[in-house]
């Protein structure tokens, strides 16, 4: 049975439509439909994504100039419980530091007065703001 989904309904999920008078479509285009909606608003996870297994570590690897000593310094990070994030009084390594600009996290509901706190949760998909107006903010 295939689930038609009403996206003409509610507000938060208009942004989906490809046209305004589309109203419902299935449950599997909703999914490739929020995926991409995601991926959109959220540029940049390309390094989460896993690349092919090849035992030969050839062709893909050898074009993106990665090797095999880089591919074993990753596994040995992995391999450890040892601190890796730099003590205090270290500098950075010079070289390149890259950065996205990203939506406003409280684009949607902005605070009346300054915030005091954020806290984000362990997976980075939840934030949490406090504020002076004594109220807490999921988003």
């Amino acid at each position: 049975m295939k689930k038609n989904i009403d996206i003409a309904k509610l507000n938060k999920l208009r942004k989906l439509r490809k046209d305004e008078k589309e109203t419902s479509i299935l449950g599997s285009d909703y999914v490739e439909r929020l995926r991409a909606h995601h991926v959109k608003l959220n540029p940049g996870t390309e390094w989460a994504q896993a690349g092919p297994l090849s035992g030969d570590g050839s062709d893909a690897e050898n074009e993106a100039g990665v090797d095999d000593k880089d591919t074993d310094c990753n596994d040995d990070i992995l391999q450890t419980n040892e601190d890796i994030v730099v003590k205090d009084g270290v500098k950075l390594l010079p070289g390149l530091l890259e950065f996205s600009k990203l939506v406003d996290a409280n684009a949607e509901d902005p605070s009346n007065g300054p915030i005091n706190s954020i806290q984000f949760h362990r997976n980075a998909q939840l934030l949490l703001t406090a504020g002076l107006d004594r109220r807490l903010r999921f988003f």
